[in-house]
């Protein structure tokens, strides 16, 4: 599975159920007694899994940085990412002092690193609009483009489909100021990518 995109980074991950407590659960399926096993203090579930009160900390955390950086800083900032298992927040963004300065003011406690980025998320946005309004071209050549996604790390427009090499080839001739990813991708597959191609 391929790098997930700026939205799903920063959303809940599924946190895995330890073994023990799946078998309980499993065995109190459809009933609740005296022996059901609940949630931990502080936790709470989302799709069936529990999710760590810390995390959705850092959820919290996150989406106050995109909100930040969408509003004050637009061609500084690139997207954020959680990383649960690691207990701390990504900041992708263009080298700004200003940009990481204010962050940190406005979250003091939060567990932040920056990272640099090539483009910003405005920047990257603006050219995935330009590849959407064109989605006719490559249907018409038989190469359907089948997602269009901003990576959350700056580094390109990410173009899913199953005709990697013939719209990577031809994308570079089409889009030339653009900066690029082609990756594996079917229709309904969403952005999850299996194999990526630079």
């Amino acid at each position: 599975m391929g790098s997930i995109p700026a939205k799903h980074r920063a959303t809940l991950a599924i946190v895995a159920v330890p073994a023990a407590v799946a078998a309980a659960l499993a065995g109190c399926a459809g009933e609740r007694g005296d022996d059901a096993v609940s949630p931990p203090s502080g936790a709470f579930t989302t799709a069936g899994a529990t999710v760590p009160a810390g995390q959705q900390r850092l959820n919290e955390f996150a989406d106050r940085i995109r909100e930040l950086g969408q509003r004050s800083f637009p061609d500084v900032y690139s997207g954020v990412e959680v990383r649960a298992e690691e207990g701390m927040v990504v900041a992708y963004r263009r080298a700004s002092a200003d940009f990481d300065r204010t962050v940190r003011a406005d979250l003091p406690d939060a567990p932040v690193r920056f990272r640099d980025a090539p483009h910003a998320e405005r920047q990257l946005a603006g050219w995935a609009d330009d590849v959407r309004r064109d989605l006719p071209y490559w249907q018409a050549r038989n190469s359907p483009v089948h997602s269009v996604v901003v990576r959350h790390d700056g580094t390109c427009v990410e173009l899913g489909t199953l005709t990697v090499a013939t719209v990577k080839s031809h994308a570079a001739l089409r889009y030339p100021r653009m900066p690029l990813c082609v990756v594996t991708n079917g229709p309904g597959w969403g952005a999850m990518s299996p194999v990526a191609s630079r």
